[in-house]
Formats: C-alpha cells, sequence, structure tokens
C-alpha cells in the first residue's frame, strides 16, 4: 500500500521517499528564495549547498519544533556566508517577515549542530568591503561610480587598522564608509537614505563617523586617503619570528606556523580582513576611556589650582589693606597725636585687628540709631499693625488677674494654714 511504501527505505539511496519528496520542496524553496532576494538566476551553486545543509539537518531531526522556513534561510544565509555573498540576516528575516532575533536564534543552533562553533567561532569574520558594491548600487540607483567604491574601501581598510571594525556590524561600517565617500565626491545623500540601505538606525552611524573623525584618516581629503593607502599595500606587516615548535592556533594544526601561531593561508585571511596590525590608532574604547581620564585629571587640577589661587589672592588681599585715617574714630584719635615711631608699631595691631568695626565712622553709625522722635513713630506703626495682638494679651491679662482676685477673695474664708497653703503655691 502506499502507507507502507512510504516507510520503505529505497535499496539505492536509502532515504525514505518522504524524506526525498521533502527535500525536493526545500529545493524548490532555495530557488524561490533565490529569486525574492535577487542572489542571482545562475547561482544553482548556492542552491546546492545550501540543499546539503538542509539535508543534514532533517538527518539531525533539527527541523522537529521549528518552522521550516527558518531553517530553510538559516541554511542559505549560511551558504552565502561562506561564498562571500553581500547579503545580511536581515535581509532574509525581511523577506520572511519575522524578527531578525528569532531567525538569528535558529541560525546560531544550526551552527552548533554543524559543529562550526568550535571555541564559540561560528565561522570566520566578514570583510565589509563586499557589501560595498551593493549598497553604492542601491545609494546611485543602479549607477556604477568606481571612484566613490574605491574611496569606501579605503576608508574601510583605514578603519580596520583603527579597530573600529572590531566587535562591530560590517553594516554599520559600511555605512559610515559610504557616507563618506559619496559627500566626498560631491554626491548629495543624507543619513536617512543610508540608514535605510544598510539597515542600521542613524545612532549608531552617527557614532561610527565620529570614531572615523577621531583617527588620522579623518582629516585626509580623497587624494591623501588614497597616496595614505597604497603607501600602507607597499608596507611589509609586522612579522613575528614563529619557530617549528610552537602550537598551531588556526584550524589548521597539520600546518606550519608562519606568524603569531597561524598558517599561511590563514594568517592571509587575517591580514585581508583585519588590515594588519601596524600603521593604525587605539581602540575607540580605550581612546574614549583615556579621554574620560583626562577630562578628570583636567577637571580635578583645575579645581585644585583655583582653591589655591583664592587662597593666596585672598592673603594678598589680607597683607595689602591698611587702616583707614580717613575718617577717625574716638577710640583712635589719640593715635593720631603719637609719634612715628609708635605709629608704625600700632600698624600691625590695626591691620590685624579686622572684626572690631575700627573701619567704621561715628558718622555712618549714628545713621543706624534711632533718636527720640523716630522711636516714637516705630512704636505707633508697631502698635497700629498689632493691635490684634496687644489686643489678645490684654484680655489675657485680665482674665489672669480675674482669677486671681476671685482666689484671693474665696481664700480669705479658709483657716489660717489653709490660707497660707494656697499662698504658697
Amino acid at each position: 500500500s502506499q502507507a507502507s511504501g512510504n516507510v520503505v527505505r529505497s535499496v539505492q539511496s536509502g532515504v525514505s521517499s518522504s524524506r526525498e519528496r521533502r527535500i525536493r520542496l526545500a529545493r524548490d524553496e532555495f530557488m524561490n528564495l533565490r529569486d525574492g532576494l535577487g542572489l542571482g538566476d545562475e547561482r544553482d551553486d548556492l542552491i546546492d549547498m545550501a540543499t546539503r545543509f538542509f539535508t543534514m539537518a532533517v538527518e539531525q531531526n533539527f527541523t522537529k519544533g521549528r518552522r521550516t522556513e527558518l531553517v530553510q534561510c538559516s541554511c542559505l544565509y549560511l551558504t552565502c556566508r561562506e561564498k562571500n555573498i553581500p547579503f545580511l540576516l536581515i535581509d532574509f528575516s525581511s523577506y520572511l517577515r519575522v524578527s531578525v532575533y528569532e531567525l538569528g536564534a535558529v541560525y546560531l543552533q544550526l551552527c552548533e549542530m554543524l559543529y562550526l562553533t568550535e571555541n564559540r567561532n561560528y565561522e570566520k569574520l566578514v570583510d565589509p568591503s563586499i557589501y560595498i558594491p551593493r549598497f553604492s548600487n542601491a545609494l546611485l540607483k543602479g549607477k556604477q561610480d568606481k571612484e566613490v567604491m574605491r574611496t569606501a574601501r579605503d576608508i574601510i581598510a583605514s578603519m580596520k587598522r583603527d579597530w573600529i571594525q572590531t566587535g562591530r556590524k560590517p553594516s554599520g561600517i559600511c555605512g559610515a564608509a559610504l557616507y563618506t565617500a559619496a559627500l566626498a565626491h560631491g554626491i548629495k545623500c543624507s543619513k536617512t537614505d543610508i540608514v535605510g540601505i544598510v539597515h542600521i538606525c542613524e545612532a549608531t552611524l552617527t557614532k561610527r563617523l565620529n570614531e572615523f573623525v577621531d583617527t588620522e584618516a579623518g582629516s585626509l581629503n580623497v587624494k591623501e586617503l588614497k597616496k595614505r593607502e597604497k603607501e600602507m599595500q607597499k608596507r611589509p606587516f609586522a612579522t613575528n619570528q614563529t619557530s617549528n615548535k610552537e602550537t598551531v592556533h588556526c584550524k589548521h594544526q597539520d600546518r606550519k606556523p608562519v606568524n603569531y601561531g597561524l598558517c599561511e593561508e590563514c594568517y592571509s585571511d587575517f591580514i585581508s580582513v583585519s588590515g594588519g596590525l601596524v600603521g593604525g590608532s587605539d581602540p575607540p574604547a580605550f581612546q574614549r576611556a583615556e579621554k574620560d581620564r583626562m577630562e578628570k585629571e583636567k577637571t580635578a587640577r583645575e579645581e585644585n589650582e583655583g582653591g589655591i589661587s583664592s587662597l593666596n589672592h585672598d592673603e594678598q588681599q589680607n597683607s595689602k589693606r591698611e587702616p583707614v585715617y580717613s575718617s577717625v574714630s574716638k577710640s583712635a584719635k589719640p593715635c593720631s597725636e603719637k609719634g612715628e615711631g609708635e605709629k608704625e608699631e600700632d600698624d600691625g595691631e590695626v591691620s590685624d585687628e579686622s572684626g572690631n568695626f575700627s573701619d567704621v565712622s561715628d558718622t555712618e553709625v549714628d545713621c543706624y540709631i534711632n533718636n527720640e522722635e523716630e522711636r516714637r513713630y516705630k512704636k505707633v506703626v508697631w502698635e497700629e499693625m498689632n493691635k490684634e495682638y496687644i489686643q489678645e494679651q490684654a484680655d489675657k491679662q485680665a482674665a489672669l488677674k480675674a482669677a486671681n482676685d476671685a482666689l484671693n477673695a474665696s481664700s480669705s474664708n479658709l483657716p489660717e494654714h489653709a490660707r497660707k497653703l494656697v499662698e504658697a503655691s
């Protein structure tokens, strides 16, 4: 029967007919994805590799509990990474209209299943330069400007040496390089245009631009940047004399290490992706930390200098302050009749007396003291403003006096010892 035929394995292939049909349908879906994303109608090699990845996923029951379209997109994206096809994971998620994080989780699990996650290194790093032709084509509406692409690649190479690429997504690096190159060649574009092409937010683009401005290449024009990159390409990279007994750190354990524990192939890939180990600036995170540290030290130094300068200024003012003899007080009048020698001896004493109001004249003091008429007017005004308070106090005094009189009248009829006790209380 048909039901029994589905579980009977083919003698020639060793694969059940249901699995063959599933793989055949998956191949058709890969072709639809290829055409929908614009990977190229003639790229049958992508379909073959993605189909092999999906076949291994089916054999390991990886599709169980996961959406089939997510597994298929993960297989095709992994193929693009292996073939250096300039497509991002967000392109696949946008085509499927799913969250990029959901698709990314399935992709990482697929890499773990395929044993591509040795030492948590899922795959080799992507060179951001491979995305420049595609993004520039989208920005220029189909026109190919080789000068813009060349300048963008030079900027990316400079960013590699300046550690800007490290730990960052290639879309942000490409966006900053393409935006700078387009403006340098007189092409009018806004940050919004770049953001829509490379699928990043404007804050990320601004941060990459600020990091590039802080580097040495950020102050160069197009010709100077081009000349500098040619000189960097001719400069030999730093080499590390590696002995034959040193451990090989790359995946080719059977090969001889060349530099930094890497074989010749891996070292060449490292140089092309990272831009080399010489001729660059410090990492942006290190630059920000150093800048914050220097600003804090400068602020602390300015505060200390400000405190010391203000203290010195006060001391100079006190030392320069001389006693005022223009308006002589009553207590200072006898000092004017002293001799010159005695006056010089008293100068130090008068200058030290800063809190005895010796420099205030009697005329100025008399201005703050009220005479008889001013005191009378002030009393009348105060009584008029506090009439209610004065009346309340008078009523309280009258009530207290009446209570005392009543108490005295009632105690007059008491015995003498009781009257003395009341008076004592």
